[in-house]
């Protein structure tokens, strides 16, 4: 088997050169890119500020610079990415008094620094975005949850980062339902742009109940009508003749492979690892013990298997 790239910022130079750039300890690059795709591009916008703050020496370099709408949103989720750092991604019944305590100061300072952003700019799609997280960890409810929601869909339609952070928000484990989680994420398939990547909402909505139905995901997976309601996401998403993969056709291709491995059909996996070739986002897999080695068994039997099937 070749050797797959996960590092999706190898795929993606420009966004690549903003993770050199805050290692480097240089500001107007980062300035620069993401402050053009604030505008132009806010999905672009999320990957870059996601990159910068994940990225060692993001504190030192904001803290040097002046508190700008652009300096103080990356701090609102440099925030956000150390809270849910110090949450960690398990259940609720996981996390201990003290991880609370921690989480929640985090993310206080951070609704509070995009408060005041949204109200200064409220047609800024990052700060929009960045509120949905934000809110969700606070615990704020599912009816902010959806005007919050309702507000950014507005300014930015078919931004699939922010879909991607309600739809968590609309699941059981958070503030919603298994209905509301599917209906969103159905409904945004049947209303949004043809070709968009909406269609893994619906594979990420499955991925979701198939974690709550704990030993019975499996075979609730299996199902035909699981399985070709996939194809249908698929088919308005990645193979639909208006899709323009951008920055968002590894994730999307990678959600479709893991969902189609999970019910055991390798011939629909096959052909969304032929997609992707030598790259993968393992996002996708993040819901198990071992991500890169259930990646790894479900690539190697789709490519025998499902050559057979």
């Amino acid at each position: 088997m070749p050797d797959i790239e996960f590092d999706p910022l190898v795929q993606f130079p420009e966004i690549g050169a903003i993770r050199s750039a805050v290692r480097a300890g240089a500001w107007e690059p980062v300035a620069s890119y993401v402050d053009e795709w604030r505008v132009d591009d806010p999905q672009r916008a999320s990957l870059a500020a996601w990159t910068v703050v994940e990225t060692d020496g993001a504190e030192a370099l904001l803290t040097a610079q002046p508190r700008t709408q652009l300096t103080r949103t990356l701090a609102a989720a440099l925030r956000i990415q150390e809270a849910w750092q110090i949450r960690g991604s398990g259940r609720a019944s996981t996390v201990s008094d003290e991880q609370w305590v921690g989480f929640r100061a985090k993310l206080v300072a951070a609704e509070r620094e995009l408060m005041e952003l949204a109200a200064i700019d409220p047609r800024d799609g990052l700060v929009a975005y960045l509120r949905l997280t934000s809110g969700r960890g606070l615990g704020l409810g599912l009816s902010e949850a959806q005007r919050r929601y309702a507000r950014l869909a507005a300014i930015c339609p078919d931004y699939i980062s922010a879909q991607m952070a309600h739809l968590q928000t609309l699941a059981p484990k958070w503030s919603g339902s298994t209905e509301l989680m599917f209906e969103f994420a159905r409904t945004a398939v049947k209303e949004g742009r043809p070709g968009s990547s909406a269609g893994r909402l619906v594979a990420l909505a499955h991925l979701e109940h198939w974690l709550d139905l704990g030993d019975e995901g499996g075979s609730y997976v299996e199902r035909e009508e699981v399985q070709q309601e996939l194809v249908a996401a698929a088919d308005a998403s990645v193979f639909h003749p208006a899709y323009e993969p951008g920055l968002r056709w590894i994730t999307d291709h990678s959600y479709f492979a893991c969902l189609h491995a999970i019910g055991g059909r390798h011939d629909l996996t096959r052909r969304h690892f032929e997609a992707l070739g030598p790259v993968a986002d393992l996002d996708a897999w993040s819901y198990f013990a071992d991500p890169r080695a259930e990646h790894d068994a479900d690539r190697a039997r789709a490519l025998t298997e499902g050559a057979r099937a």
